[in-house]
């Protein structure tokens, strides 16, 4: 029910967001947006248009001429961030994902830097993932000669 609405109310928002993005791109780099030779064009359409119903043919161009490989197949950037991207990545996951306190509970401990205390969403955890009050967390880094604050959730 929450990927129908959103696809029903944020997508058409999320399309606008990118092909404002590539024009911005066309505005200063037009030798990347020369028109293709052959039918290249036309079968992007017919191959993306189930997609969404008004394909934009500027990032075919952009990627083909940078690249010099004409290839309608070339996934349009709006295209990719607002459909393909939400079915390959599940976005009810994605604040989880994203958040790197959770990292160590399913994957190897010895793999990242020694954790001694976590904030997430305002509680604090121990190196064992246990809950501790703001005050055992304070006391817990007073002991302590040297401490790095590290960011968890990628901005």
């Amino acid at each position: 029910m929450l990927n129908y609405l959103f696809e029903k109310t944020f997508v058409p928002l999320r399309i606008l967001k990118f092909r404002s993005k590539i024009r911005k791109i066309k505005k200063h780099k037009q030798e990347f947006f020369y028109k293709l030779n052959g039918d290249y064009e036309k079968l992007h359409k017919k191959l993306w248009r189930p997609l969404f119903p008004c394909i934009d043919v500027s990032w075919l161009r952009f990627y083909s001429n940078i690249s010099g490989i004409m290839d309608e197949r070339y996934v349009p950037e709006d295209l990719f961030y607002s459909f393909i991207e939400r079915k390959l990545n599940n976005p009810n996951y994605s604040a989880f994902i994203s958040d790197k306190n959770f990292y160590d509970i399913f994957y190897p401990k010895e793999i990242f830097p020694k954790t001694i205390l976590k904030n997430i969403s305002g509680d604090y955890y121990n190196s064992e993932n246990i809950r501790i009050s703001f005050l055992e967390a304070k006391i817990f880094i007073r002991k302590r000669r040297k401490v790095e604050k590290k960011f968890s959730i990628f901005r």
